[in-house]
């Protein structure tokens, strides 16, 4: 379910990112299917918060944190709320759902319109099938070498990559799994002035199969925290997934007509 975040996300974080609705027409051809993840008998809510730690060419440090707020229930239907602060107008939201019941995904944002898109292919998990899918963007700044995403959790031959695995412990309450990569590319490997360093470190529960917490610090461009607070592990009320009905909705599946209505 680690699909999206907000509009205002950068390409560092691209791998929870999916379209906030915006107001287009149809479109010529059609609409790829979405895949729609589903996580069934592993419900809980969530606060994620994101904090990005940017090193600028001119040495500074700057800062941006941006926080989702995340549903899943016992059916394995998902939402997200990307939350965004703005001086003008106060919080935003852009909203996520994902109803694997209906194979419907849902999007919408503060004042705007209801996209649906329907017909959605599903790929079902179970605490028993579940795998994790790999959530590690590339670091890599453009020109210089590109850091590999973590591998599968089997330990590599390659002698500037070390993996480990970590020690049990709990976070927010609840029994994590962990695991390190360390990659150092020395002086001159790849064309490289100084050492390159980046550890990628993230914290699994095997209960809800979520990653609880993660962190990626790479020596070139700063370092990114990813955190999940406010864990409930009760399943959440059905109205929570339920779309708006005071706006248009736009069918996504409806190409070369009015795709515009106010059926839901």
């Amino acid at each position: 379910m680690n699909r999206l975040c907000t509009a205002a996300v950068p390409a560092l974080i691209a791998f929870c990112a999916v379209a906030v609705p915006q107001d287009r027409g149809p479109t010529d051809g059609a609409p790829k299917p979405i895949k729609l993840a589903v996580y069934k008998e592993m419900p809980y809510s969530a606060t994620r918060t994101v904090t990005i730690s940017k090193l600028g060419t001119d040495g500074q440090t700057t800062t941006q944190t941006l926080r989702s707020l995340l549903w899943r229930d016992a059916e394995g239907k998902t939402r997200q709320d990307d939350i965004e602060e703005n001086k003008t107008f106060g919080e935003t939201r852009a909203i996520n759902v994902d109803d694997p019941v209906t194979r419907v995904h849902y999007a919408w944002n503060d004042g705007g319109r209801l996209d649906k898109q329907a017909n959605g292919v599903m790929v079902t998990h179970t605490p028993a099938s579940w795998q994790e899918e790999d959530f590690w963007p590339d670091s890599s700044p453009k020109g210089q070498p590109r850091i590999p995403p973590t591998p599968s959790p089997v330990p590599t031959n390659d002698p500037d990559r070390k993996f480990e695995i970590l020690q049990p412990k709990e976070l927010s309450g609840i029994h994590v799994e962990g695991q390190r990569i360390t990659w150092v590319i020395p002086v001159g490997r790849e064309g490289n002035d100084r050492e390159i360093r980046v550890i990628q470190e993230k914290w699994t529960s095997p209960d809800l199969r979520i990653t609880i917490y993660s962190v990626l610090d790479d020596s070139r461009t700063g370092r990114t925290v990813i955190e999940l607070t406010n864990i409930d592990r009760s399943n959440p009320a059905p109205s929570i997934f339920q779309p708006p009905t005071d706006r248009p909705m736009y069918d996504v599946n409806a190409v070369g007509h009015d795709a515009t209505s106010q059926s839901h």
